[in-house]
């Protein structure tokens, strides 16, 4: 089984970016389905060169003159990027559909779609058109995929798909996704649930898994077909929609590494977290189907995830797994934002030292760079290295420097350039944001 690997999402500085230059508006974006029909009926990321490309958009809290702009996109073999088209609907809340066809057929390759309320990028989708014969088979073997929960009728007692700090025979735990997914045999559980040395979470385990990895932000369990685990991450700051968004694309382009995966489903929950359904090939070769949940308390996101090549059997048993699992709020002051390393000794949570997460090595000086623009940027210091190209949705990306004051030139296609100061020193590092509106911050991070 594929073992995950956590990315630590640092937004420190992301906090006053986002919180300046923005207008209010209550326009929220429920769902986006990219589509072989206007209904959004069929989902897909996969077209054939004589398809019409649908984008159906759940739009609520829309005022009646909320824009809705969608700019669809063509990506060469080079990543440049070609706009095709691009339309506006003004609207209120509900469902919205743009489409795009044309008289000649789609070449083949990689295309996006841009969404933007009033005038402000909220997301991106990529897509892919690939030859007929390729579709075909597709379309004749799928691989499995995750069975999608729905939603849960309305009932008057509050629900939480995750669960608060409740005792574990309580039923409301999880019932917003308990008795969702349909009923398989249920594997016996272990007389006590785990707990995480933290204290931040509590999850049942069948009988006969072992903990495969245990870390003081992530545990993860299994047998030979599947493998489940929580990890959990202080971001510093609650991530508004826009923000979540680009936690989840980072953390799955890393928990997959370079395994090419297709993203079958993304929805919102009714007690506000996120459900995503993946499919991808393993590398021995059978499909692996992979839930993941997404929820946010304070500053900590939580993920709990399952990875199968057997989902159909393990499915009732993931629904208990769901019901069972809880979240404890009072620990979540005590959750540190970095792993450790699996062969270290895990510390108690009360002995565990805070950790700087832009730490450089001893007399390094380093600059660390984050895109959040839908755009790359580049950026040359003239330390000899030429110029840096930072691709959208970096947040790891780090340049090391000789100490001493320099004066980067930032050019972002659409965006403009600026020149940036900073005087950095040996154990020193600064983080340099482009946000999502083009707008440039830096600032010192460590010490």
């Amino acid at each position: 089984m594929h073992q995950q690997k956590f990315f630590i999402i640092t937004l420190i500085l992301l906090v006053t970016c986002l919180a300046c230059g923005y207008g209010f508006s209550t326009a929220k974006i429920i769902g986006t389905t990219l589509s072989r029909d206007a209904n959004g009926e069929n989902p897909t990321t996969t077209f054939t060169p004589d398809d019409t490309f649908y984008y159906v958009v759940d739009l609520a809290n829309a005022p009646d003159d909320t824009t809705l702009k969608a700019a669809w996109t063509a990506i060469d073999e080079g990543g440049n990027k070609v706009l095709i088209d691009e339309a506006e609907i003004i609207s209120g809340s509900g469902l919205l559909t743009f489409d795009l066809t044309s008289e000649k057929l789609w070449p083949v390759g990689h295309y996006q779609i841009d969404l933007f309320i009033n005038n402000e990028l909220e997301r991106t989708q990529a897509f892919e058109v690939e030859a007929p014969g390729i579709a075909a088979e597709l379309t004749a073997a799928p691989s499995p995929e995750p069975t999608v929960t729905p939603e849960p009728p309305a009932i008057d007692q509050p629900q939480t798909s995750l669960g608060d700090l409740v005792p574990l025979n309580n039923a409301s735990a999880g019932d917003s996704l308990a008795g969702q997914i349909d009923q398989a045999e249920v594997l016996q559980f272990q007389d006590k649930p785990y707990v995480h040395p933290s204290g931040a979470f509590t999850i049942p385990i069948p009988a006969g898994w072992t903990v495969n990895t245990e870390l003081d932000t992530l545990s993860e369990f299994g047998d030979d077909g599947s493998v489940i685990g929580v990890e959990f991450a202080d971001v510093g700051l609650e991530l508004d929609e826009t923000g979540m968004a680009q936690f989840i694309d980072q953390y799955l382009a890393d928990f997959f590494s370079s395994q090419p995966y297709k993203e079958v489903t993304r929805k919102d929950q009714p007690d506000g977290s996120i459900y995503v359904a993946v499919t991808f090939e393993s590398e021995s070769g059978p499909a692996v189907d992979s839930d993941f949940f997404f929820e946010q308390r304070d500053n900590i996101v939580f993920v709990l995830y399952l990875s199968t090549i057997t989902y159909d059997k393990i499915n009732a048993t993931w629904n208990e797994i769901i019901s069972g699992y809880q979240v404890n709020p009072q620990a979540l002051r005590r959750a540190t934002a970095s792993p450790i390393p699996a062969t270290a000794t895990i510390v108690p949570p009360t002995a565990t030292p805070t950790v700087n997460p832009f730490t450089p090595p001893p007399g390094v000086a380093r600059v660390y760079l984050q895109n959040f623009y839908f755009n790359e940027y580049n950026i040359d210091f003239g330390d000899g290295q030429g110029s840096l190209q930072v691709m959208p949705g970096a947040v790891g990306f780090y340049h090391d420097l000789p100490p001493g004051r320099y004066n980067p030139g930032l050019s972002l296609p659409g965006g403009g350039a600026a020149n940036i100061q900073l005087e950095i020193g040996a154990n020193q590092a600064w983080l340099i944001v482009v946000d999502k509106n083009a707008h440039i911050s830096q600032k010192q991070v460590y010490p």
